[in-house]
C-alpha cells in the first residue's frame, strides 16, 4: 500500500506518567488522527491512553530485540540504532503507517517508548516525508517516581534512573526538529498555552471553536494529578545530574536551549551514562573474539565488538584454508548472555545450524557444559569459550553468523549471578513484575475477602448479642409468669380463701335479698 508523502505528524514523547496521554488526547480532540486501532482506557488510565495498538506492540518487541523492556533502557547501549540489524523493523513499520494512517494529513503519535527509540522513526519519517513536529512532556521525577511505584512497585531509585534516559533521549534526538516542552503542571493549568504554540509553531490553521474549548476543559481534570511536589525532594538527589536537568528543561522556552544549555546537557549526559556504566560493569573495549585454528599449527584471532543487547556478529572465513578448529569468545570479560542462533556458512551456499553448543565455565563445576540456544547464561568468573566440534564439517567456510543478545557486562554481571540460575537480581524485573503483580493481586483479594468477613463476623456477632437479650428477656418474662401463677395457685388453696368465700357467701345472697324487698325500685 502506497503512502501518501509530506503528511505531518505530533509526536508526544516524554517518561511515562509525565502527561503524555493528557497532551495526546487534547490533540486528538482537536482532529488529529491516532490510527485505526486505539488501546482503549483502563483503570490506570481512566480517559485513554491514546496509542496506537501496531506501534506500542512494535515498540515493545523491538526493546526485547535489544534486551531491554521499557524501564531498561538506561541498561543498553545507545550505538543500538547503528548496527544495521533493524531492516525488519523498518520495513514493519512502513507498512503500519500505510495501514493505520491511509488518508490521513494529520498523524498524531504518542508513546513514551519513542522517547528511546527515536532513530527508527525518524529514518522512518525521512523515507516517507513525514514532517514531524515534537511534544516533549515534562514532569518532576520525583512525582513519576510516586506515580510508578503506586502503579508498578518500583524503587524510586530506579525510576528516576529511567526517567533520567528517557528525558536525556528525547532532547537529544529531537534538536534538529521543530518542538515544545509542556511541563505536567502547566498543561493541567491552562492547556491552551501548549496549543496556541503548537499553532504558531507548526499548524497555523488550527480551529480553535468554543465547542472544542469546553471539550477540552472537560477533559482536562485537575484531580487526576496525584502527586505534586514543588521541587525535587533531596531523597532523589543521589544522582547529581537528575535535578541539573529537570531545572534546565525548565528554562527552555519553546523548545529551543541556547549553545551553553546544550552543552551544559551534553556534558551531563556523559557524567550519567559514564557514572551509570561504570556501577553496571559496562566499559568500552568489550569485544568477541574467534580463534580460527589452520592445519592445528596456525592460529588466527578475529574480533569484533559487542553491544549490550542485541548483537548480529558475523566473521569471514573465506581466506581461511584447512580449519581444523574454532572457539568462540562471546565476551572478553565476565558476561550474561542469550545465544540465539549460531550458523556456519559454507562456500557453495550451504549452511550448518547450531541448536546445541558446548562452554568452558567453572561456574558449573564442570570445564565443558552443553547448552542449548535461547538459554540464559551466567559467566560470573571465567571468560566463556564456545567450541565446535568439526567432525563432519568442510575445512573450508565462507563465513560463521552469532546473533546474540548481551544482558551485563563485568561486575554487572557478577552481580546478576546467583546462586540458581532462574533467579535474578538487581535492576532485571522481567519476572519479578508478573510475580509482583500477581502477589499483590492475591494480596488486595485477600484483604477485601478479610473486609467482607470482617463486617459479617461483626453482624453475626451483633446477631448473637441481640439473640442472648432476647433470650434473657423471655427467660426473665416465663419466671415472672410462673412466680404470679405459684403466688394464684397458694392463695386458692390458702384457709384464708377458702374460710373467706364459706363467710361471705350468705352475706352477700341476704343483702341482695333485702334490696330487693324493702328498697323501693326508682
Amino acid at each position: 500500500m502506497d503512502f501518501k508523502r509530506g503528511r505531518k505528524a505530533l509526536v508526544v514523547i516524554g517518561m511515562h506518567r509525565s502527561g503524555t496521554s493528557m497532551a495526546s488526547g487534547i490533540f486528538n480532540i482537536l482532529g488529529w488522527d491516532l490510527g485505526s486501532s486505539v488501546i482503549p482506557p483502563l483503570d490506570e488510565n481512566e480517559k485513554g491512553f491514546f496509542e496506537n495498538i501496531p506501534i506500542n506492540q512494535l515498540n515493545d518487541r523491538l526493546l526485547g530485540y535489544l534486551g531491554s523492556s521499557w524501564h531498561e533502557t538506561y541498561l543498553f547501549r545507545k550505538e543500538w540504532a547503528i548496527q544495521n540489524q533493524l531492516a525488519g523493523f523498518t520495513d514493519e513499520l512502513t507498512g503500519i503507517f500505510a495501514q493505520q494512517f491511509p488518508e490521513s494529513d494529520h498523524l498524531l503519535l504518542k508513546d513514551p517508548r519513542l522517547s528511546v527509540l527515536l532513530p527508527l522513526y525518524l529514518e522512518v519519517f525521512k523515507t516517507l516525508e513525514i514532517l514531524p513536529y515534537f511534544i516533549i512532556c515534562v514532569r518532576n521525577p520525583s512525582e513519576v517516581a510516586a506515580s510508578l511505584e503506586n502503579r508498578n512497585y518500583f524503587p524510586g531509585e530506579k525510576s528516576v534512573l529511567v526517567w533520567m534516559d528517557y528525558m536525556l533521549n528525547a532532547e537529544f534526538h529531537t534538536r534538529a526538529y521543530p518542538r515544545s516542552f509542556t511541563f505536567f503542571n502547566d498543561l493541567v493549568q491552562d492547556p491552551f498555552l501548549l496549543i496556541r504554540e503548537v499553532s504558531r509553531n507548526f499548524h497555523s490553521d488550527l480551529n480553535l471553536t468554543p465547542a472544542l474549548e469546553s471539550k477540552i476543559r472537560s477533559f482536562v481534570e485537575k484531580d487526576l494529578k496525584h502527586h505534586n511536589y514543588s521541587d525535587i525532594p533531596s531523597d532523589s538527589l543521589f544522582v547529581p545530574e537528575i535535578p541539573e536537568l529537570y531545572h534546565l528543561f525548565s528554562r527552555a522556552k519553546e523548545g529551543k536551549f541556547t549553545p551553553v544549555d546544550k552543552e551544559g546537557i551534553d556534558n551531563l549526559s556523559a557524567s550519567f551514562y559514564n557514572r551509570l556504566n561504570f556501577f553496571q560493569g559496562i566499559g568500552p573495549g568489550i569485544e568477541a573474539s574467534l580463534l580460527v585454528v589452520q592445519d592445528t599449527r596456525i592460529k588466527n584471532v578475529i574480533s569484533r565488538s559487542v553491544l549490550s543487547g542485541r548483537n548480529n556478529i558475523v566473521f569471514d572465513l573465506s581466506v581461511f584454508k584447512g580449519i581444523t578448529a574454532i572457539k568462540f569468545a562471546p565476551a572478553n570479560c565476565r558476561v550474561v548472555f542469550m545465544v540465539h542462533h549460531i550458523k556456519l556458512l559454507g562456500i557453495s551456499g550451504n549452511t550448518f545450524a547450531f541448536d546445541e553448543f558446548a562452554t568452558g565455565d567453572d561456574f558449573y563445576k564442570t570445564r565443558y557444559k552443553k547448552h542449548k540456544t535461547n538459554e540464559k547464561l551466567y559467566f560470573p568468573d571465567e571468560i566463556p569459550e564456545i567450541t565446535f566440534n568439526m567432525a563432519g564439517l568442510p575445512t573450508e567456510l565462507a563465513g560463521i553468523e552469532f546473533e546474540i543478545t548481551y544482558y551485563s557486562f563485568a561486575e554487572g554481571a557478577l552481580n546478576l549471578t546467583v546462586a540458581s540460575n532462574t533467579q535474578l537480581i538487581g535492576s532485571f524485573y522481567h519476572e519479578r513484575e508478573a510475580l509482583n503483580d500477581r502477589l499483590n493481586t492475591a494480596g488486595r483479594q485477600v484483604e477485601d475477602c478479610g473486609e467482607k468477613l470482617g463486617k459479617q463476623e461483626n453482624e453475626l456477632k451483633f446477631l448473637k448479642d441481640k439473640h442472648r437479650e432476647y433470650a434473657e428477656e423471655i427467660r426473665v418474662q416465663q419466671e415472672e409468669l410462673l412466680s404470679r401463677e405459684k403466688r394464684v395457685q397458694e392463695l386458692s388453696n390458702s384457709l384464708t380463701w377458702k374460710t373467706g368465700r364459706l363467710v361471705l357467701g350468705p352475706v352477700i345472697f341476704l343483702y341482695g335479698l333485702v334490696q330487693k324487698l324493702f328498697i323501693p325500685k326508682k
